[in-house]
C-alpha cells in the first residue's frame, strides 16, 4: 500500500529537480507518465526553470519501481493517470478538500478521504 513507503518517497512528486513542485511541470510530467508518454512527449513544454532532469531517461526510471508506488495516493494497487495523476495535480493547483478527489478516486480506493489523501501528496512534495 502506498501510504506505508510515504516516508521512503518523500521528493517524488519533484519530477524535475528544481527544488518546487509546479504544476505546470512536475505535475504534467507526473501526470504523462501514467499516461505512458516517453522520450520528449513526456518533458517538452513541461520542464520548470532551474531544472536538473531535463531528459526523458530519468523520467522513463521514475515510471517504475517506488516511486511510480508512491504516486499511488488512493492506495488501490494501482496508478491511473485519470485517478492518482489527476489528484496530485489538482494537488499542485490547491484544490481542496472536495474538490481534490471529485471524480477522480477510482475502483476499490483504501484511502478515500480529501483529507488523507492530501496529506499523503504532501509527503511525497516535501
Amino acid at each position: 500500500m502506498a501510504l506505508q513507503s510515504a516516508p521512503a518517497a518523500t521528493g517524488t512528486l519533484d519530477a524535475d529537480g528544481n527544488g518546487r513542485h509546479e504544476a505546470l511541470a512536475d505535475g504534467l510530467i507526473v501526470l504523462r507518465l501514467l499516461f505512458g508518454l516517453s522520450r520528449q512527449a513526456l518533458v517538452i513544454g513541461a520542464i520548470g526553470m532551474g531544472a536538473q532532469h531535463t531528459f526523458y531517461g530519468r523520467h522513463h526510471r521514475m515510471a517504475r519501481g517506488p516511486a511510480r508506488a508512491a504516486v499511488d495516493v488512493n492506495a488501490n494497487n494501482a496508478t491511473g493517470p485519470l485517478t492518482d495523476g489527476l489528484m496530485t495535480l489538482r494537488y499542485r493547483f490547491g484544490f481542496q478538500p472536495a474538490g481534490l478527489t471529485s471524480g477522480a478516486i477510482g475502483a476499490g480506493p483504501i484511502v478515500g478521504t480529501a483529507p488523507l489523501i492530501g496529506s499523503y501528496i504532501s509527503t511525497l512534495m516535501l
